[in-house]
């Protein structure tokens, strides 16, 4: 269950995403029966809130898309990963990078890459200290952490995406093990 809409969690979201744009949340029925509902767009960071609140309310898995959208489109018929509006090509910019460290077993009891939460928290501790990155923001993900870096301005697709490689690749060569999903 999402916390009370006491603003921390609008502030948040204003902290990682665009001021423009149409924002994206993505909500799916409990137990994963029938999949993801159609993306649902908001035209301010409060609206996608409230949406994200209520579908958790009523039990709904709720996710938000990292960017901002240029338009308010809906998925056509029989969309794929790449066709998806929700893709980098229909995305108007982003203002944070991020990356999901998995913790635990998946669905069918095959270990994660990091066995808990704790784990991947002294991962990403050993990482900070290589790199010299930001401390981030962090959030819980149930069993693993979302990590977030917020950005001053935001940054058109092509220039967060060619950022975003050099942190997957750092992330490599430093052995943290970021869900490589993540980087779209």
């Amino acid at each position: 269950m999402l916390a009370p809409a006491d603003n921390i969690s609008v502030r948040f979201l204003k902290l990682l995403l665009p001021e423009q744009g149409y924002y994206i949340a993505a909500v799916k029925r409990p137990g994963g029966k029938g999949g993801f509902k159609p993306s649902i767009f908001a035209a301010s960071v409060e609206e996608l809130w409230s949406q994200i609140e209520e579908h958790d309310r009523n039990g709904w898995e709720t996710y938000h898309a990292c960017s901002s959208f240029k338009e308010a489109l809906s998925d056509p018929p029989g969309a794929t990963q790449k066709t998806t509006r929700t893709h980098t090509s229909h995305a108007l910019g982003a203002k944070a990078f991020w990356i999901e460290l998995d913790a635990g077993k998946d669905d069918k009891g095959k270990a994660k890459p990091y066995a808990t939460q704790n784990e991947a928290a002294a991962a990403l501790r050993r990482f900070l200290k290589a790199t010299g990155l930001p401390v981030p923001v962090l959030v819980s993900s149930g069993y693993g952490l979302h990590v977030y870096w917020p950005l001053a301005e935001i940054l058109d697709p092509a220039t967060w995406k060619r950022y975003a490689e050099g942190l997957k690749a750092l992330c490599e060569k430093q052995g943290l093990h970021a869900d490589p999903a993540r980087y779209r």
